[in-house]
């Protein structure tokens, strides 16, 4: 079993106050987690603050570009795997994203792995690509992929779609690896498109860390997989989700209630909230990571901690690092 934290590059106004995150901050968090062995630092991306987002701060947030944010990491740690989880494709354009995968992998020394999704904002895509009124961001986010891997695998690429073109380009330097590990989300129902894209690109999944709805999920990816000439063994197959530690189970809900990460989730019951976390004690998340692993889990990622201030993050970083990982490690 493998553990992957995240790193708040975007996460001001989203589940930390603003000014919260500081550069120094970043980097205290990604030497903290190589010192504590987790295996991953999973950076998130958003661009531009927009209506959908409903963000209750009149004060901007500190959004650091994730890619930039990596490199700056990749070279204060030598051991963690670093990435993007995930970095927002329609918002890329392929030849310069190419560019800064293959650089920061180069930095990295082979240790980056890239992360894609939609976003979660429609405003984000419509006010940053006023022109490309009318695209759907699935479409978008295929010709980006499309055209950066074959910007990455081949000496020379070209590529003429719909939204992208270019001619007999090169990129260099390459990936150290030659192969960027590409992650998928699938947290809910999936499109029969997302599942045609893990399994024509894909080398891990982000699903649910609800044991029983990532079964399920894991059973649809198989299938998937094996209808496309794959094998979900060739898969890393992430539980993605918030982190709530106590003493009791109640006192790990209070914090996570007592926090706007908890927004998402106020109609949903108490045990559902749980189920859908890893609420908990140490024990009780020792047991549930336990419960993931028979189901097919590869990788516990917690992509964050319902607690607005650093030091607190890292007190509780490092009560999950030496009193749940040491059980696996």
């Amino acid at each position: 079993m493998k553990f992957g934290i995240g790193i708040p590059t975007c996460r001001e106004g989203i589940t930390q106050p603003i000014n919260s995150v500081m550069p120094e901050d970043l980097a205290t968090w990604a030497i903290e987690a190589e010192k504590l062995n987790f295996d991953a630092l999973w950076g998130d991306d958003f661009r531009v603050p927009s209506p959908d987002m409903k963000l209750p701060y009149t004060e901007p947030p500190n959004w650091y570009d994730v890619l930039i944010a990596m490199a700056y990491v990749s070279r204060i740690t030598s051991k963690i795997k670093i990435g993007t989880g995930v970095l927002v494709a329609p918002l890329r354009e392929p030849v310069l994203l190419a560019k800064q995968v293959a650089t920061l992998d180069k930095f990295a020394n082979g240790r980056f792995f890239l992360g894609v999704g939609l976003g979660v904002s429609k405003d984000e895509f419509r006010l940053s690509y006023p022109r490309l009124k009318g695209s759907r961001r699935g479409d978008v986010m295929d010709e980006c992929i499309r055209s950066m891997l074959s910007l990455l695998n081949q000496d020379r690429a070209s590529y003429c779609g719909d939204h992208f073109a270019f001619d007999e380009v090169s990129i260099y330097p390459r990936p150290t690896n030659k192969k960027i590990p590409l992650y998928f989300v699938s947290l809910a129902t999936d499109s029969p498109q997302n599942l045609k894209r893990l399994v024509k690109w894909g080398d891990g999944v982000l699903v649910s860390s609800d044991p029983k709805e990532a079964k399920q999920r894991i059973e649809e990816i198989k299938i998937a997989m094996s209808d496309g000439g794959r094998d979900i063994s060739e898969l890393d197959i992430g539980s993605y989700g918030t982190l709530s530690l106590g003493r009791s189970t109640k006192e790990a809900l209070d914090l996570y209630q007592a926090n706007r990460v908890a927004d998402r989730t106020r109609s949903m019951s108490d045990q559902a909230i749980i189920d859908r976390h890893y609420i908990g004690t140490p024990s009780e998340i020792i047991n549930k990571i336990g419960d993931l692993r028979e189901v097919g889990i590869t990788q516990v990622v917690v992509n964050t901690f319902p607690l607005d201030h650093m030091d607190a993050r890292l007190e509780h970083l490092h009560m999950y690092g030496e009193e749940v990982l040491t059980a696996f490690k």
